[in-house]
């Protein structure tokens, strides 16, 4: 769409609110990730933004649970794109209880392309959940293509029917004339097949539908007798007996669904035995299944990409990346990520600034010329950092950015050390002072060779 990549996911919350947490933050992840796109979340998101949008639910929706998912939304800056024609999506169904946990949500650069537009609810069938269709103008399609109901396929008469239109003569010229003419009688012979066989199917189907949008209709503000419910339940019956004429997409979708919902809510059927994915990625001698972590193969590579860019500044791709983003002398000190950048320096950005990141506990300063390395920043002792080791001492320091070559001066071949200090360390600091002393004593500087990673 004009260059803008649009992404369009479809969300089928859990109930706890422990598993929402998880699913906001993979969302909010994977948002992430893609950048700036233009984002549409739709679904059943299991939860409500207003105790207004739950009705016949004895006592009050879980407070914290709305406030997170508002908090979803906005960290996600989501608009609510507006319901009309109905308040509710799920009714139960004997119709006693009914809620909004369907929606759509879109980001502002998507409402900034198409406009903001709105929801509109299409009337349930055998579901009981609300299709909903997200409108921002009406275009011209063009004319509805013929269907084949597969349910012909099983009638014995269908083949005397097709045969029959078939051999009948047709004018025209050209062979494709021809080949449209009959076409179309076939298009015609089935049609009129189909009534006479079968019964207008869709008619019947609308007819059903149009009855139970009114009845959910009426049962948003007043409570339904129990013959209006008997009713209501004769009517999700017979639409269901309809599809059993037609199979639809949209019949396929709802068998697949209910046959899985009654699977996993009847009590007497046996559960698949789900597995954690961490047990999952473990060797098979451990008990698992030997599949590899995607997520933590993609940090292993990354690493790699980071601690050659390190430990080969010279070659080409490192130059190219260090001229336009600078280089990386810290793990602890990685710049900011602009919204221009390549995708490629997003990531590892991105992976630098993780707190548990492995790599920054792996690697460290080999010392050489002690140009390039800082006394209190880098890891260059024992894979320490000063700064951690001596906290107080770090803020006596005379410049706490210093090159470990700016703590010390040559005496002849011979380096001596000699740390600049801003004020002079209190006498209770005088221990770390010789402790410090004692690390330094035996490190030598390298003039002929470059500071590098290891």
């Amino acid at each position: 769409v004009n260059a803008n990549k649009c992404v369009v996911m479809n969300v089928y919350s859990p109930y706890q609110l422990v598993d929402k947490r998880r699913l906001w933050e993979e969302i909010i992840m994977s948002k992430r990730g893609f950048g700036s796109c233009l984002w549409c979340i739709v679904g059943d998101f299991n939860t409500m933004r207003r105790q207004d949008e739950r009705k016949r639910v004895i006592g009050e929706y879980g407070a914290r649970d709305m406030e997170e998912f508002n908090s979803f939304i906005r960290d996600m800056e989501l608009i609510d794109i507006p319901l009309v024609g109905k308040r509710f999506t799920w009714f139960k169904s004997d119709g006693s209880m009914m809620s909004r946990l369907d929606r759509v949500l879109v980001s502002e650069s998507w409402s900034a392309h198409w406009g903001v537009g709105y929801v509109e609810m299409i009337p349930r069938d055998v579901s009981d959940h609300c299709p909903l269709i997200l409108n921002h103008k009406v275009l011209n399609w063009g004319p509805k293509p013929f269907r084949f109901n597969n349910c012909w396929l099983s009638h014995s008469g269908i083949e005397g029917v097709v045969r029959s239109a078939w051999e009948k003569q047709v004018q025209g010229t050209w062979a494709a004339q021809r080949l449209r003419g009959k076409l179309l009688n076939v298009k015609n012979a089935l049609k009129k097949w189909n009534i006479d066989v079968f019964g207008n199917v869709d008619t019947k189907i609308k007819s059903l539908t149009k009855e139970l949008k009114e009845l959910d209709a009426k049962n948003e503000d007043y409570f339904l007798a129990e013959s209006e419910r008997s009713r209501q339940k004769e009517l999700v019956d017979g639409i269901w007996c309809a599809r059993r004429n037609k199979l639809s997409l949209l019949a396929l979708k709802a068998r697949v669904h209910w046959r899985w919902v009654n699977y996993r809510l009847s009590e007497d059927a046996s559960k698949i035995p789900w597995v954690k994915w961490k047990t999952v990625c473990k060797s098979k001698d451990e008990g698992g299944l030997g599949i590899k972590d995607v997520r933590l193969f993609n940090w292993a590579l990354l690493g790699k990409w980071v601690w050659r860019c390190m430990l080969f500044p010279g070659i080409m791709w490192a130059k190219v990346f260090h001229g336009r983003y600078g280089c990386i002398e810290s793990f602890s000190k990685c710049s900011n990520v602009d919204r221009r950048d390549s995708w490629w320096w997003k990531d590892i950005m991105w992976v630098l600034q993780q707190g548990n990141f492995w790599l920054d506990e792996k690697i460290e300063r080999c010392i050489g010329d002690d140009t390039m390395t800082q006394f209190w920043e880098d890891k260059w002792i024992g894979g320490l950092r000063l700064l951690d080791v001596f906290p107080h001492l770090y803020s006596f320091a005379f410049d706490s950015l210093s090159m470990v070559g700016h703590n010390g001066t040559w005496e002849g071949s011979r380096w001596v050390w000699q740390v600049n200090w801003r004020i002079e360390p209190f006498v209770h600091e005088i221990r770390s002072v010789n402790t410090l002393s004692k690390m330094l004593q035996g490190l030598q500087i390298f003039s002929s060779k470059q500071d590098h990673w290891r």
